[in-house]
Protein backbone atom coordinates (compact mmCIF):
# COMPACT_ATOMS: atom_id res chain seq x y z
CA UNK A 1 0.00 0.00 0.00
CA UNK A 2 1.41 3.26 -1.11
CA UNK A 3 1.58 6.23 2.06
CA UNK A 4 -0.68 8.36 -0.48
CA UNK A 5 -3.11 6.33 0.34
CA UNK A 6 -3.67 7.37 4.06
CA UNK A 7 -5.14 10.76 1.97
CA UNK A 8 -4.81 14.69 2.69
CA UNK A 9 -4.12 16.29 5.78
CA UNK A 10 -4.01 12.84 7.61
CA UNK A 11 -0.89 13.43 10.09
CA UNK A 12 -0.99 9.43 10.39
CA UNK A 13 2.88 9.87 11.04
CA UNK A 14 2.03 11.84 14.38
CA UNK A 15 -0.81 9.95 15.17
CA UNK A 16 1.41 6.84 15.31
CA UNK A 17 3.98 8.08 17.34
CA UNK A 18 1.76 9.71 20.46
CA UNK A 19 -0.12 6.39 19.86
CA UNK A 20 3.47 4.14 20.95
CA UNK A 21 3.98 6.78 23.45
CA UNK A 22 7.39 8.08 21.78
CA UNK A 23 8.36 11.76 22.20
CA UNK A 24 10.24 13.26 18.77
CA UNK A 25 13.13 15.77 19.76
CA UNK A 26 16.00 17.73 17.26
CA UNK A 27 18.90 19.00 18.63
CA UNK A 28 20.73 21.60 16.92
CA UNK A 29 24.15 20.49 17.50
CA UNK A 30 25.70 23.90 16.53
CA UNK A 31 23.51 26.55 18.18
CA UNK A 32 23.02 24.25 21.43
CA UNK A 33 18.91 24.27 21.26
CA UNK A 34 17.15 21.91 20.95
CA UNK A 35 12.76 21.43 20.19
CA UNK A 36 10.51 18.67 21.80
CA UNK A 37 7.08 17.59 21.05
CA UNK A 38 4.07 17.21 22.63
CA UNK A 39 4.41 13.95 23.37
CA UNK A 40 7.72 14.39 25.16
CA UNK A 41 6.94 17.26 26.84
CA UNK A 42 4.14 15.13 28.74
CA UNK A 43 6.57 12.21 29.24
CA UNK A 44 8.90 14.71 31.14
CA UNK A 45 6.81 16.78 32.68
CA UNK A 46 8.03 19.95 30.82
CA UNK A 47 4.59 21.08 29.67
CA UNK A 48 5.46 24.68 30.47
CA UNK A 49 9.02 24.81 28.27
CA UNK A 50 8.74 27.40 25.55
CA UNK A 51 8.71 25.64 22.05
CA UNK A 52 12.54 26.09 21.38
CA UNK A 53 14.81 25.85 24.44
CA UNK A 54 18.40 25.36 25.27
CA UNK A 55 19.72 22.02 25.34
CA UNK A 56 21.16 22.93 28.74
CA UNK A 57 17.76 23.40 30.15
CA UNK A 58 16.78 19.74 29.23
CA UNK A 59 20.35 17.99 30.07
CA UNK A 60 19.92 20.04 33.51
CA UNK A 61 16.80 17.48 34.73
CA UNK A 62 19.14 14.48 33.70
CA UNK A 63 21.03 12.67 36.65
CA UNK A 64 23.77 13.53 37.40
CA UNK A 65 25.37 10.49 36.80
CA UNK A 66 24.29 10.09 33.75
CA UNK A 67 24.79 13.56 31.58
CA UNK A 68 28.57 11.92 30.56
CA UNK A 69 26.59 9.34 28.81
CA UNK A 70 24.78 11.84 26.24
CA UNK A 71 27.72 13.58 25.73
CA UNK A 72 29.71 10.35 25.07
CA UNK A 73 26.62 9.28 22.43
CA UNK A 74 27.22 12.84 21.02
CA UNK A 75 30.53 12.20 20.48
CA UNK A 76 30.57 8.75 19.05
CA UNK A 77 27.88 9.70 16.39
CA UNK A 78 29.95 13.14 15.11
CA UNK A 79 32.78 10.76 15.23
CA UNK A 80 31.32 7.86 13.31
CA UNK A 81 28.44 6.90 11.37
CA UNK A 82 25.50 9.77 13.07
CA UNK A 83 23.84 6.85 15.14
CA UNK A 84 23.10 8.54 18.50
CA UNK A 85 21.58 5.57 21.37
CA UNK A 86 21.76 6.39 25.31
CA UNK A 87 19.91 5.40 28.68
CA UNK A 88 19.32 7.82 31.26
CA UNK A 89 17.96 8.96 34.12
CA UNK A 90 15.47 12.16 33.82
CA UNK A 91 14.25 13.90 37.17
CA UNK A 92 10.97 15.01 36.19
CA UNK A 93 9.60 18.42 38.21
CA UNK A 94 6.99 16.59 40.21
CA UNK A 95 10.24 14.93 41.75
CA UNK A 96 9.59 11.52 39.55
CA UNK A 97 12.57 9.86 38.49
CA UNK A 98 12.12 8.39 35.28
CA UNK A 99 14.28 6.41 32.53
CA UNK A 100 14.14 7.25 28.50
CA UNK A 101 16.15 5.80 25.86
CA UNK A 102 17.16 7.63 23.17
CA UNK A 103 17.44 7.19 19.43
CA UNK A 104 18.80 9.90 16.95
CA UNK A 105 20.79 10.34 13.79
CA UNK A 106 22.59 12.99 12.61
CA UNK A 107 21.99 14.82 9.85
CA UNK A 108 22.23 18.50 7.98
CA UNK A 109 19.77 21.59 7.57
CA UNK A 110 19.39 23.48 4.54
CA UNK A 111 21.70 25.69 5.72
CA UNK A 112 24.75 23.46 6.42
CA UNK A 113 23.90 23.26 10.17
CA UNK A 114 23.91 20.36 12.01
CA UNK A 115 20.98 18.45 13.04
CA UNK A 116 20.71 15.36 15.59
CA UNK A 117 16.68 14.31 15.00
CA UNK A 118 15.15 11.52 16.84
CA UNK A 119 12.81 10.02 19.69
CA UNK A 120 13.13 9.13 23.43
CA UNK A 121 10.30 6.98 24.96
CA UNK A 122 10.04 5.22 28.47
CA UNK A 123 12.14 2.59 29.93
CA UNK A 124 11.63 3.05 33.26
CA UNK A 125 9.46 -0.80 34.05
CA UNK A 126 12.32 -2.61 32.13
CA UNK A 127 14.66 -0.87 33.92
CA UNK A 128 13.02 -1.46 37.26
CA UNK A 129 12.98 -5.64 36.47
CA UNK A 130 16.00 -5.24 35.09
CA UNK A 131 17.67 -4.26 37.98
CA UNK A 132 14.95 -6.09 40.65
CA UNK A 133 16.45 -9.00 38.30
CA UNK A 134 19.91 -8.21 38.96
CA UNK A 135 19.58 -7.98 42.92
CA UNK A 136 17.78 -11.12 42.70
CA UNK A 137 20.90 -12.83 41.06
CA UNK A 138 23.09 -11.39 43.32
CA UNK A 139 21.22 -12.61 46.44
CA UNK A 140 20.90 -15.67 45.37
CA UNK A 141 24.59 -16.29 44.40
CA UNK A 142 25.35 -14.95 47.85
CA UNK A 143 22.88 -17.70 49.64
CA UNK A 144 23.60 -20.08 47.38
CA UNK A 145 27.77 -19.67 48.48
CA UNK A 146 26.49 -19.92 52.10
CA UNK A 147 24.69 -22.92 51.40
CA UNK A 148 28.14 -24.31 50.25
CA UNK A 149 29.45 -23.51 52.79
CA UNK A 150 27.15 -24.64 55.56
CA UNK A 151 26.51 -27.78 53.93
CA UNK A 152 30.33 -28.67 53.42
CA UNK A 153 30.44 -27.93 57.47
CA UNK A 154 28.45 -30.49 58.49
CA UNK A 155 29.63 -32.91 56.26
CA UNK A 156 33.03 -32.47 58.10
CA UNK A 157 31.66 -32.60 61.21
CA UNK A 158 28.96 -35.21 60.60
CA UNK A 159 31.86 -37.80 59.01
CA UNK A 160 33.86 -36.95 62.40
CA UNK A 161 31.37 -38.00 64.57
CA UNK A 162 29.74 -41.37 62.59
CA UNK A 163 30.36 -44.67 63.40
CA UNK A 164 30.29 -46.27 60.05
CA UNK A 165 29.18 -44.94 56.09
CA UNK A 166 25.36 -46.07 57.22
CA UNK A 167 25.37 -43.38 60.02
CA UNK A 168 26.87 -40.62 57.89
CA UNK A 169 24.51 -41.52 55.37
CA UNK A 170 21.55 -40.92 57.48
CA UNK A 171 23.05 -37.88 59.75
CA UNK A 172 24.06 -36.26 56.81
CA UNK A 173 20.76 -36.84 55.04
CA UNK A 174 18.45 -35.66 57.52
CA UNK A 175 20.81 -32.52 58.02
CA UNK A 176 20.50 -31.69 54.48
CA UNK A 177 16.53 -32.47 54.00
CA UNK A 178 16.34 -29.87 57.72
CA UNK A 179 18.36 -26.74 55.20
CA UNK A 180 16.43 -27.79 52.20
CA UNK A 181 12.72 -27.00 54.17
CA UNK A 182 14.53 -23.42 55.24
CA UNK A 183 15.70 -22.94 51.43
CA UNK A 184 12.25 -23.22 50.57
CA UNK A 185 10.68 -20.74 52.99
CA UNK A 186 13.03 -18.21 52.43
CA UNK A 187 12.37 -18.38 49.17
CA UNK A 188 8.60 -18.09 49.18
CA UNK A 189 9.27 -15.12 51.72
CA UNK A 190 10.77 -13.46 48.94
CA UNK A 191 12.46 -11.51 51.12
CA UNK A 192 10.27 -10.85 53.94
CA UNK A 193 11.78 -12.75 56.67
CA UNK A 194 11.32 -16.07 57.22
CA UNK A 195 8.23 -16.53 60.13
CA UNK A 196 9.16 -18.47 63.29
CA UNK A 197 5.57 -20.55 62.96
CA UNK A 198 6.49 -21.08 59.19
CA UNK A 199 9.96 -23.03 59.99
CA UNK A 200 9.00 -24.56 63.35
CA UNK A 201 6.22 -26.43 61.31
CA UNK A 202 8.95 -27.27 58.62
CA UNK A 203 11.63 -28.90 60.77
CA UNK A 204 9.49 -30.27 63.11
CA UNK A 205 7.07 -32.14 60.19
CA UNK A 206 8.74 -35.80 61.24
CA UNK A 207 7.23 -35.90 64.73
CA UNK A 208 4.10 -34.65 63.73
CA UNK A 209 1.08 -36.23 65.69
CA UNK A 210 3.69 -37.04 68.58
CA UNK A 211 3.70 -35.71 71.98
CA UNK A 212 5.31 -32.10 71.12
CA UNK A 213 3.72 -29.03 72.31
CA UNK A 214 4.37 -25.98 70.80
CA UNK A 215 3.94 -22.16 71.84
CA UNK A 216 5.69 -19.88 69.07
CA UNK A 217 5.77 -16.24 69.07
CA UNK A 218 5.28 -14.65 65.33
CA UNK A 219 8.33 -13.26 64.03
CA UNK A 220 9.82 -12.57 60.79
CA UNK A 221 13.87 -13.75 60.47
CA UNK A 222 16.39 -13.11 58.70
CA UNK A 223 18.82 -15.41 56.64
CA UNK A 224 21.04 -16.02 59.30
CA UNK A 225 18.92 -16.25 62.45
CA UNK A 226 16.55 -18.96 60.19
CA UNK A 227 19.91 -21.19 59.29
CA UNK A 228 20.80 -21.36 63.02
CA UNK A 229 17.09 -21.96 64.34
CA UNK A 230 16.81 -24.59 61.53
CA UNK A 231 19.88 -26.70 62.34
CA UNK A 232 19.03 -26.15 66.15
CA UNK A 233 15.75 -27.48 66.38
CA UNK A 234 16.64 -30.17 63.79
CA UNK A 235 19.22 -31.55 66.26
CA UNK A 236 16.98 -31.17 69.03
CA UNK A 237 14.54 -33.16 67.55
CA UNK A 238 17.13 -36.05 66.38
CA UNK A 239 18.64 -36.11 69.79
CA UNK A 240 14.58 -36.53 71.49
CA UNK A 241 14.38 -39.34 68.73
CA UNK A 242 17.61 -41.31 69.26
CA UNK A 243 18.11 -40.77 73.14
CA UNK A 244 15.57 -38.86 74.49
CA UNK A 245 11.78 -38.22 75.25
CA UNK A 246 10.29 -38.91 71.78
CA UNK A 247 12.87 -42.60 71.65
CA UNK A 248 9.66 -44.09 73.08
CA UNK A 249 5.74 -43.37 72.47
CA UNK A 250 5.37 -42.12 75.80
CA UNK A 251 7.62 -39.45 75.73
CA UNK A 252 6.70 -35.71 75.30
CA UNK A 253 8.32 -32.80 74.62
CA UNK A 254 7.58 -28.80 75.21
CA UNK A 255 8.63 -26.32 72.94
CA UNK A 256 8.72 -22.43 73.63
CA UNK A 257 9.60 -19.69 71.11
CA UNK A 258 8.98 -16.68 72.43
CA UNK A 259 9.78 -12.54 72.33
CA UNK A 260 9.92 -10.43 75.29
CA UNK A 261 11.80 -7.54 74.99
CA UNK A 262 14.70 -7.55 72.78
CA UNK A 263 14.94 -11.21 73.87
CA UNK A 264 14.22 -13.90 71.08
CA UNK A 265 14.17 -17.05 73.97
CA UNK A 266 13.97 -20.77 72.61
CA UNK A 267 13.45 -22.91 75.29
CA UNK A 268 13.23 -27.02 74.10
CA UNK A 269 12.17 -29.37 77.80
CA UNK A 270 12.10 -32.92 77.23
CA UNK A 271 9.81 -35.50 79.71
CA UNK A 272 10.98 -38.96 78.97
CA UNK A 273 9.32 -41.97 79.80
CA UNK A 274 12.30 -43.51 81.17
CA UNK A 275 15.88 -42.15 82.80
CA UNK A 276 18.04 -40.02 80.11
CA UNK A 277 21.43 -39.89 80.67
CA UNK A 278 23.98 -37.25 79.60
CA UNK A 279 25.58 -37.84 76.63
CA UNK A 280 29.27 -38.78 77.03
CA UNK A 281 30.57 -37.40 73.99
CA UNK A 282 30.31 -33.59 73.66
CA UNK A 283 32.59 -33.04 70.37
CA UNK A 284 30.00 -34.11 67.81
CA UNK A 285 28.19 -32.09 65.41
CA UNK A 286 25.00 -31.96 67.48
CA UNK A 287 27.06 -30.21 70.25
CA UNK A 288 28.51 -27.94 68.48
CA UNK A 289 25.53 -26.64 67.02
CA UNK A 290 23.80 -26.48 69.99
CA UNK A 291 26.74 -25.13 71.93
CA UNK A 292 28.97 -22.52 69.09
CA UNK A 293 26.81 -22.04 66.63
CA UNK A 294 24.33 -20.53 68.86
CA UNK A 295 26.85 -18.49 70.56
CA UNK A 296 28.33 -17.21 67.40
CA UNK A 297 25.15 -16.23 65.68
CA UNK A 298 24.49 -12.37 67.03
CA UNK A 299 26.31 -13.61 70.77
CA UNK A 300 23.75 -16.20 71.70
CA UNK A 301 23.80 -17.54 75.53
CA UNK A 302 23.14 -21.18 75.31
CA UNK A 303 22.29 -23.29 78.40
CA UNK A 304 21.82 -27.26 79.06
CA UNK A 305 20.48 -28.81 81.77
CA UNK A 306 20.11 -32.98 81.80
CA UNK A 307 18.02 -34.19 83.83
CA UNK A 308 16.95 -37.81 84.10
CA UNK A 309 13.49 -36.71 82.62
CA UNK A 310 15.43 -35.87 79.60
CA UNK A 311 17.44 -32.59 78.55
CA UNK A 312 15.97 -28.98 79.32
CA UNK A 313 17.97 -26.39 76.71
CA UNK A 314 17.28 -22.48 76.51
CA UNK A 315 19.27 -20.24 74.48
CA UNK A 316 18.62 -16.36 74.27
CA UNK A 317 19.14 -14.01 71.15
CA UNK A 318 19.06 -10.37 70.64
CA UNK A 319 15.71 -9.82 68.97
CA UNK A 320 16.71 -6.92 66.70
CA UNK A 321 19.65 -8.89 65.77
CA UNK A 322 18.05 -12.20 64.86
CA UNK A 323 14.91 -9.99 62.91
CA UNK A 324 14.22 -9.56 59.14
CA UNK A 325 14.68 -5.73 59.19
CA UNK A 326 16.64 -4.56 62.37
CA UNK A 327 16.02 -0.58 63.52
CA UNK A 328 19.75 1.20 63.81
CA UNK A 329 21.75 -1.51 61.98
CA UNK A 330 21.86 -4.33 60.34
CA UNK A 331 21.87 -8.20 61.65
CA UNK A 332 25.88 -8.98 62.50
CA UNK A 333 26.88 -5.30 62.39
Amino acid sequence: MKTEQFGGDFNWRSLAVRAGEVGRWIWYIDSGDCEIDETLRSMTGLTDAPARLPVDDFTAHVHGDDRPYISLALEEALAADGTFSVEFRFNRPDGQTIWLAGQGQLTKAPDGARVLVGVNYDVTDTRVSQERSDLVAGEMAHRVKNILTIVLSIFRSTARSASDVNALSSAFTERINALAALNDLILSARGKGTSTEALVDAVLRPVDGRAVHRDVDSFALNDTAAQTLTLVLNELMTNALKHGALASEAGKVRLRLEIEGNVLRLQWHEDAAYEVKAPTKTGGFGMQVLNSMTAATFSGRPTFDWRPEGLRFQCEWPADEMAAVTVGRQPGG
